[in-house]
């Protein structure tokens, strides 16, 4: 079954070149166009679409990280993937926390943004390399001066903890039972207890928080 995509984005030409070039994977469906923030939270309770495509820097009263915080609210089914040209850490980390599966940027490959489609559809996230090392650098240097003990993080099980510090590696979930020599279900629950115990409904930000309170390690 193919992915259903809407794409978001003020500029035609560019919404119509994306189209085309999704047009060449079968795994991937655009079903519809949105030029506004209004108009896509119009389009996705109306087409209710797998996955949104989403800039970021949509003019209007409702700019892209206040539609995709206003979609994610109403539709929390509806994956969406930021694809943008803002590659500080602003704008990254308001998108992420608005609910955004993956952070991409526009000058990436077209392959690359499929397969941040693919996997926000999977319920995984990806995120530009370029986007991954600004978060991890920014929370390096912040970590130290952050209480961990105000999450309630010392919950999480040994094994959970090194899911974790996976899942802030990017892999998948097979990726991740594979290395682990382990079922793809048992991965998945795995998730599901660190994200009820970490309070976050996303990859992206149980990799962040974790990376931001000291709870991993990234230089290990």
């Amino acid at each position: 079954m193919s992915i259903r995509v809407l794409i978001v984005d003020d500029h035609q030409l560019f919404r119509h070149g994306m189209l085309k070039m999704l047009e060449s994977f079968k795994d991937v469906e655009v079903v519809g166009e949105a030029e506004s923030g209004e108009e896509a939270i119009s389009r996705a309770e109306e087409i209710f679409p797998d996955v949104i495509i989403m800039d970021l820097g949509l003019p209007g009263k409702i700019d892209g990280i206040e539609a995709t915080h206003k979609i994610k609210r109403l539709y929390p089914k509806v994956e969406i993937v930021a694809l943008t040209m803002y590659q500080d850490e602003k704008h990254i980390l308001m998108a992420i926390k608005a609910g955004a599966s993956g952070y991409v940027v526009k000058d990436a490959k077209i392959e690359e943004v499929v397969e941040a489609v693919r996997r926000a559809k999977r319920g995984e996230s990806l995120l530009d390399p370029v986007v991954s090392r600004k978060i991890l650098n920014e929370f390096t240097s912040m970590k130290t001066n952050l209480e961990r003990d105000k999450i309630g993080f010392d919950d999480l099980t040994s094994r959970e903890h090194q899911i974790l510090k996976i899942i802030a590696e990017g892999k998948a979930n097979k990726e991740i039972a594979y290395e682990l020599n382990v079922s793809e279900k048992t991965i998945k629950n795995h998730i599901t207890n660190i994200f009820r115990k970490m309070q976050v409904n996303a990859r992206t930000e149980a990799a962040v928080k974790a990376i931001k309170l000291g709870l991993i390690d990234i230089d290990d």
